[in-house]
């Protein structure tokens, strides 16, 4: 959920059932597995997560939200789901974490949209806009991490002296970074809304006035 003061949006937690006050000491690690399979980011859905090495950031959740888009847009029509689920999200919903990983890194880095999840008219202008445009997002968040990663294995591959539990000490950490992500979530959302407007101004007399309000 969101809502907007002036210019400015805000996010709305909702669920605080896992929260943190990030103002006090903490001790929570950040590396419990929770989340439903067909939405989680890919770096959750990996070995390495589920041995506890890669710690839930919050570009994680925005990745989710993505793919929350993507499945509302794709199995439902006029607000109803449909019979039965396109082969890429059933693929989703089976016990292979490792499966969906790899299928979701195609999604997000292949030049075009694989041919099992091809845009449809159905999702409108702005959906098909609003996915293009995260789906580029999150492939770039993903090849660069994916760069890092091979180079940091690269250098342990060198070190196998190295006890294994010194080369994952060893793993290349990131720094969580709410703000810098939720903003430039923010900046992509309005820029597909203003992108769409500019194409058909028509659309302005059928989107929500909340959409609107982002970019008036």
């Amino acid at each position: 959920m969101y809502r907007t003061r002036g210019d400015t949006i805000y996010a709305v937690l909702n669920d605080w059932d896992l929260a943190i006050d990030t103002t006090l000491p903490q001790t929570h690690t950040g590396i419990e597995m929770t989340g439903t399979v067909p939405f989680m980011a890919i770096e959750r859905l990996t070995p390495a997560a589920l041995r506890g090495e890669v710690r839930h950031l919050y570009r994680h959740d925005l990745e989710s939200l993505f793919y929350i888009l993507l499945w509302a847009l794709s199995c439902y029509k006029d607000g109803k789901r449909l019979d039965s689920l396109p082969e890429t999200f059933a693929l989703w919903t089976k016990d292979d974490m490792d499966r969906c990983a790899k299928e979701k890194h195609c999604l997000l880095t292949w030049e075009h949209w694989p041919e099992n999840i091809e845009p449809k008219e159905s999702w409108g202008k702005l959906g098909l806009e609003l996915l293009d445009d995260l789906r580029a997002y999150f492939g770039n968040i993903r090849v660069t991490r994916k760069h890092l990663m091979k180079e940091w294995s690269a250098v342990t591959f060198k070190l196998t002296v190295m006890p294994s539990d010194d080369i994952r000490s060893h793993r290349p950490t990131e720094d969580d970074a709410p703000s810098k992500f939720w903003e430039e979530f923010c900046a992509l959302i309005k820029q597909s809304i203003a992108s769409v407007l500019t194409d058909d101004p028509q659309l302005h007399a059928e989107l929500p006035s909340r959409l609107l309000s982002l970019v008036d």
